[in-house]
């Protein structure tokens, strides 16, 4: 009898321990778990933490990957000149380096908590960013804005469709694209816009033509919206042109597209290749581009980056139909900037053709997205596109600033016969004087 009282009276009394601690288990995670993490002032200390950790990501990112080498005290005074600008005049860092940087913003995401701070640190890295030189060429991006710069890159234009604009499809044969295009042109002349209106409707449907004109080009449009690079045409039975409107990741496939409408025997013909108003992209491709022009293995073109120089060489063959040109004209521009103006200092340094023209545009940077780890909230999404070298020209000098100069400046009266002394081709002067006097 006591023996069975004392064995119940034990499990009694286990029973209670167990409901004891689900009670004292259930409020030690509702004090350690749940009410942290639905605790407003939880959230906003993670808040806190995250600021501070985006500010030093970009102070890092910065130090690692900018092109000109900057001390510890020099990258904090920008900060701290940007900080002034947004938050209101700042006292002298204790220490001028990246902890010290991070006290302070942490003292003053502390001190304002009603302040919107992750809107005004993002402020805040983008002036830094504005403010590194060249001035404007380094931001801080959104996703919109990385997004934007996809496309751009990838000459994708997502709101239009040209295909559409021509009324053809992807099964269209290059006769029906053709008559498609002429008829649209009748159509534009017939109506009763302005004069203005009706060159910028040419310009657009020449556009979607010069895009999907041809079968191949047409098919890949289709699939993934990108438009060519570049364009070859014949201006007379002994000259051929091609334009290079900009570097992106499909310009190689489209110059081998080029190659293949080329004449196959070009002994004794002239090319005139235009880089006029090319504005760059992607540079990544330039060492497969400028193989067919130069050859395999040659030094093509020099990036410099915090006091260091790293080279780049071809990594494709010289193609014949190219090398066969005996004549080559390279036009260049104002308009010619980055990539462009690296290919054509590559050409000058090669001899290969006479570039003529104008000064190029001395936009010699070479920019790059760096993600960024450390976000402000969740629902921002940023990342730092940054200047990361400069290039140089044919003499190893930078292109920033100072452009490439042509081998006949064509603001020189008698340039034209200055041309001539070099290939003594008077059909070539006129073909090019022709294209330097349109738009």
């Amino acid at each position: 009898m006591n023996w069975r009282l004392t064995k119940f009276g034990i499990k009694l009394i286990l029973l209670l321990i167990l409901i004891g601690g689900l009670v004292a288990g259930g409020y030690w995670y509702k004090q350690n778990y749940w009410d942290k993490n639905n605790d407003p002032q939880e959230e906003v200390v993670y808040s806190e933490i995250a600021q501070v950790a985006f500010i030093e990501e970009a102070y890092q990112l910065i130090a690692d990957n900018y092109w000109q080498a900057m001390s510890e005290e020099q990258l904090s005074d920008i900060f701290m000149q940007s900080l002034s600008r947004i938050y209101g005049s700042q006292p002298e860092l204790k220490e001028k380096n990246k902890a010290g940087l991070a006290q302070r913003i942490e003292s003053l995401v502390a001190n304002g908590p009603e302040t919107d701070h992750s809107q005004m640190l993002a402020q805040v890295v983008d002036i830094v960013l504005q403010n590194l030189q060249p001035f404007g060429r380094s931001r801080l991006y959104t996703q919109q804005d990385e997004t934007a710069l996809k496309n751009t890159v990838s000459n994708v234009d997502p709101e239009a469709d040209l295909l559409a604009n021509l009324g053809v499809d992807e099964s269209s044969t290059d006769q029906e694209v053709e008559e498609a295009f002429e008829q649209k042109i009748q159509q534009i002349d017939q109506t009763t816009a302005t004069l203005a209106q009706k060159e910028e409707l040419i310009a657009q449907t020449e556009r979607a033509y010069k895009a999907v004109g041809e079968q191949v080009n047409r098919e890949r449009y289709a699939e993934t919206k990108v438009e060519p690079t570049m364009y070859g045409d014949s201006l007379s039975d002994s000259i051929y042109y091609v334009k290079i409107g900009k570097f992106s990741p499909t310009t190689v496939e489209d110059l081998v597209n080029i190659l293949a409408s080329m004449p196959k025997n070009n002994q004794g013909q002239a090319l005139v290749l235009d880089l006029r108003n090319n504005v760059g992209g992607a540079i990544d491709g330039l060492p497969y581009f400028l193989g067919p022009f130069i050859g395999k293995g040659q030094y093509a073109y020099q990036f410099f980056s915090q006091g260091e120089t790293e080279d780049f060489k071809t990594v494709t063959d010289r193609v014949e139909q190219i090398n066969s040109f005996k004549q080559i004209v390279v036009l260049i521009d104002g308009g010619a900037q980055s990539s462009a103006e690296v290919m054509a200092a590559v050409l000058k340094k090669y001899h290969v053709g006479v570039l003529v023209g104008f000064t190029t545009k001395g936009w010699g940077t070479v920019e790059r997205v760096f993600p960024l780890e450390n976000q402000l909230s969740e629902d921002m999404t940023h990342s730092i596109f940054l200047v990361h070298s400069l290039t140089l020209n044919e003499v190893g000098e930078p292109i920033e600033g100072e452009g490439v100069t042509p081998d006949i400046d064509v603001t020189v009266k008698g340039w034209q016969q200055e041309l001539l002394g070099y290939f003594n081709n008077q059909e070539l002067v006129s073909e090019v004087e022709i294209l330097l006097s349109q738009k």
